[in-house]
């Protein structure tokens, strides 16, 4: 079967003189009016074409509705129509818009005159903030101003803004297999955007996910937001119908804030979680409660959920990284690492299991509990399985290094034999072992469920960043299996494929599976990447889990997932001028049974060599600057050698031939 999928024609339409990708006249509204329609009925509204209350540039559209129409097309802006249209071609016209109060606007595409045939549209909630909106139409008319496109607003009294229209057309372009690097990110720096592989513009990438996190996080909190402000600076993520907070959402919304560059949300979120869910005396002290009362603030449950702290610690190394440390709860780096070692340690600091209390990772398994409390650490959850995290906690973590590399490894084996070899699926709980768990208090535990969406998403993060090897594979047997069920597949599975008898679609597992796309190497790939592309952002009740899983797949199949590194640590891939003095290597290419590792700044530190799926081959000390490394066991290929100290962190690339 043949992809077929749509590239932006940027090129034929600066041929025909039309400027970049946008059809449209005076997007903007810089020449003001310029070949802009307004239609109203007398003393109902009016427009200014050059409100200085603009998004970008100078000026902006206002409309100012006096008193609602009898219906919301008598009053609307109307696109220029000086323009041909092609039948069969698809359009995607987007913009940004805001209002001084929550309202809803319609747009419509249309016929040109006499007839001014109504042909589809969609309603837009707005507020106070810019929301970008987009729809694709594909046309059945053509000519000079045959098509038409235009916001109706007539249904509310409010003032509307509107800027920075977009009108593409799009021709069809043949996708070929993906084929994902064997060299993860973490040493190219390099992040693949699964949109632009696609065709996407780099621009409209962009305003897909800002869109998406500006509903998330600032859209109308009725419907669309799921982030909210109590005080002057602190901020929650309400998982609304449950009506509580979870550390779960608390820790995700951290870690969209730091990935986007939005400083402000992050530490409003932190300071909420520290002074609110985390336990400051007793045997729990450095804990977080998984669920607080979302009104009140109190505890609802004592007990923790440890994917929480997973991605706490690893969204506050990444904010030290991008940001630097501040004072206080705001050092970062100080609150990751004394997080990471209460989750390790805490029996050991409580003088042994005390209120059966445990560690959140069991040091014989070496892999993540399902609540660190009882019998409930005697098994696990195979999505807070996070190799890719526990990896970088091996190189920036001060203390239990080999621990958390070799959590990495054992969590990358747990996920082989948890997957059911024909389907891929796992179940909610599991053995350590990989075998279902079932439990009497969760229906679902013994099935592909909720939880379980997010593990296609976890192996597609550590084949990105560390190195394609068997994640490829998994990851192809998962979204084949989808593959089969249709394009609206259910959301929960036995393990063997059947549906469970609760049958639904989700948003959240389609997200998720369109970023598992990282990894795959099957041309069925692009399915799912569109279907994560094109679908909206989830509203109503259940907008919180859906909401986040779609937010965090956008990011990554965007390319925008990144691993956010010290100062100190530079890819010598992308900078091998300025990384002589950090590392050599010689003789490089390697012909000899033996290469030498030469560094002016770790003097005494430790090395590792990796092949190009990031497992450790050979590893050991480096003393006075200098380190002699036996290779004659390896292979021809090429392989990467890291160096560190307390305070750096190198890694360069040897070929050994």
């Amino acid at each position: 079967m043949k992809h077929i999928y749509l590239l932006s024609l940027l090129f034929l339409l600066t041929f025909n003189g039309i400027e970049a990708a946008n059809i449209f006249s005076n997007p903007g509204f810089e020449s003001g009016q310029d070949w802009w329609g307004f239609q109203t009925p007398e003393g109902s509204a009016t427009i200014d074409y050059k409100s200085t209350d603009a998004r970008s540039g100078n000026y902006a559209a206002h409309i100012n509705v006096l008193t609602a129409a009898a219906n919301n097309y008598n009053i609307q802006l109307s696109a220029p129509s000086n323009w041909a249209a092609e039948k069969g071609a698809k359009y995607i016209i987007s913009f940004y818009a805001k209002a001084d109060k929550d309202v809803s606007i319609h747009l419509a595409a249309q016929d040109g005159p006499p007839k001014y045939t109504y042909r589809t549209g969609s309603d837009y909630t707005l507020n106070s903030e810019w929301k970008y909106i987009e729809m694709v139409y594909t046309s059945d008319v053509e000519g000079s101003g045959a098509l038409r496109f235009n916001v109706f607003v007539g249904s509310t009294a409010a003032n509307y803004y509107f800027d920075d229209f977009n009108l593409e057309i799009v021709p069809v372009v043949e996708l070929g297999t993906p084929v994902p690097p064997t060299e993860g990110a973490y040493y190219t720096d390099i992040y693949r955007s699964m949109f632009k592989e696609m065709g996407k513009s780099e621009v409209a990438i962009d305003n897909k996910v800002e869109a998406a996190f500006q509903q998330l996080f600032h859209g109308s909190p009725t419907s669309e937001a799921i982030y909210f402000e109590t005080g002057t600076d602190m901020a929650y993520i309400d998982a609304i119908s449950s009506k509580d907070i979870r550390t779960e959402g608390m820790s995700y919304g951290m870690m969209i804030a730091v990935q986007l560059d939005k400083k402000e949300e992050f530490d409003k979120l932190w300071k909420f979680a520290k002074t609110y869910m985390q336990h400051k005396t007793g045997p729990r002290a450095g804990y977080f409660a998984w669920s607080i009362d979302n009104v009140t603030f109190a505890v609802k449950d004592s007990n923790s959920a440890p994917d929480g702290e997973e991605y706490m610690v690893t969204a506050l190394f990444f904010a030290a990284n991008r940001w630097g440390n501040g004072e206080g709860i705001y050092n970062y780096k100080a609150e990751a690492q004394q997080l990471l070692s209460d989750m390790l340690n805490l029996e050991s600091r409580n003088g042994g299991v005390v209120n059966q209390l445990t560690n959140m990772f069991d040091k014989t398994k070496k892999q993540v509990v399902f609540v660190p409390q009882g019998g409930n650490a005697d098994f696990t959850d195979p999505s807070y399985h996070l190799p890719g995290f526990y990896k970088l906690w091996s190189l920036w973590s001060n203390t239990d290094n080999q621990f958390w590399a070799d959590a990495a490894d054992s969590s990358r084996v747990f996920l082989l034999k948890a997957m059911d070899d024909n389907t891929g699926l796992v179940t909610d709980y599991m053995t350590f072992d990989g075998q279902p768990y079932p439990i009497s208090w969760n229906e679902n535990a013994g099935n592909f469920a909720y939880d379980s969406w997010r593990v296609i998403s976890n192996i597609a993060m550590d084949a990105h960043w560390f190195g394609n090897s068997w994640h490829s594979a998994q990851v192809d047997k998962l979204l084949a299996f989808f593959k089969s069920q249709g394009s609206s597949y259910n959301a929960l599975y036995h393990q063997d494929g059947t549906p469970t008898d609760k049958t639904h679609t989700a948003a959240g597992l389609y997200a998720m599976n369109g970023a598992g796309t990282l990894a795959s190497n099957n041309v069925f790939a692009w399915d799912f990447v569109d279907k994560l592309y094109n679908q909206a952002m989830p509203t109503g009740e259940y907008r919180y889990y859906d909401g986040l899983l779609q937010m965090l797949g956008l990011l990554q199949a965007s390319g925008k997932f990144k691993i956010w590194k010290p100062e100190t640590i530079v890819s010598s891939i992308n900078n091998s001028a300025n990384s002589l003095m950090k590392l050599n290597i010689y003789p490089n290419p390697a012909q000899s049974e033996r290469i030498s590792l030469v560094s002016d700044l770790v003097l005494n530190g430790n090395y590792e060599l990796r092949d190009v799926s990031g497992r450790i081959l050979l590893s050991g000390i480096i003393e006075n600057g200098k380190a002699e490394v036996s290779v004659n066991s390896l292979q021809e290929g090429l392989y990467f050698v890291n160096i560190k100290d307390v305070k750096n962190n190198f890694t360069e690339k040897v070929i050994i031939k």
